[in-house]
């Protein structure tokens, strides 16, 4: 299965550290503002360029402003979206 995580803070280095230990799972891109440095998967530069890698799910650690800058590119792509930001679901100001 090819996953890309959108952040790579606290949560997104978490999940990365984990994923990446599965040998069936590949973390196909790292979408982060600003870019990580060091980063054990391919780390890109647009949730344009994670999408071109083709992931089966892209799993979003990056907050309410990160889900909605690009939430909806990522499903209208036809990609899969783990939200961790749940909370922005229930944030009537990100309308």
């Amino acid at each position: 299965m090819k996953i890309a995580v959108i952040g790579y803070g606290a949560i997104g280095s978490f999940v990365i550290g984990h994923l990446t230990a599965e040998p069936s799972i590949e973390v196909s891109a790292v979408f982060s503002l600003p870019p990580p440095s060091a980063c054990p998967a391919p780390v890109v530069g647009s949730v344009k360029d994670l999408l071109s890698t083709r992931p089966d799910l892209v799993v979003e650690c990056a907050g309410h402003q990160a889900l909605k800058e690009t939430g909806e590119a990522v499903l209208r792509s036809g990609t899969d979206l783990l939200v961790v930001s749940v909370g922005a679901l229930a944030d009537l100001t990100l309308e």
